[in-house]
């Protein structure tokens, strides 16, 4: 999700580049309404999520016994531009309290120990 929020902002970029108007403005509203979707149905209110299952089913959510937040979501959330100031710092900030290590960060929290 968050990273196809990036590669449209990208190629909308290249198509005002290359004189593709109508193109790019189509792609920005795409994305626009991609990052307001994101932001209404992926949010858990400290984090990103990490996706949804085809069942439906939130993955990355505090609810979680294991893998509650992934620093992949968090990470593209800021590259893409689609998390605002706030939230930015709040999942960074999460990262940091739940998965900050002296060897540095862990790619998930908690872990899957079980299968």
């Amino acid at each position: 999700m968050l990273f196809s929020s990036f590669v449209l902002e990208e190629a909308q970029e290249l198509l005002l580049y290359s004189g593709e108007k109508k193109r790019a403005e189509y792609f920005t509203n795409v994305c626009r309404k991609l990052k307001e979707k994101i932001n209404s149905v992926a949010w858990d209110g400290k984090w990103y999520l990490r996706a949804f299952g085809d069942s439906g089913k939130e993955l990355g959510t505090a609810r979680d016994d294991q893998g509650k937040i992934f620093l992949n979501a968090q990470s593209w959330s800021v590259i893409s531009g689609t998390a605002d100031h706030k939230r930015s710092e709040s999942a960074f900030a999460s990262c940091l309290k739940h998965m900050e290590t002296p060897y540095g960060m862990q790619i998930c929290w908690p872990s899957y120990p079980k299968d």
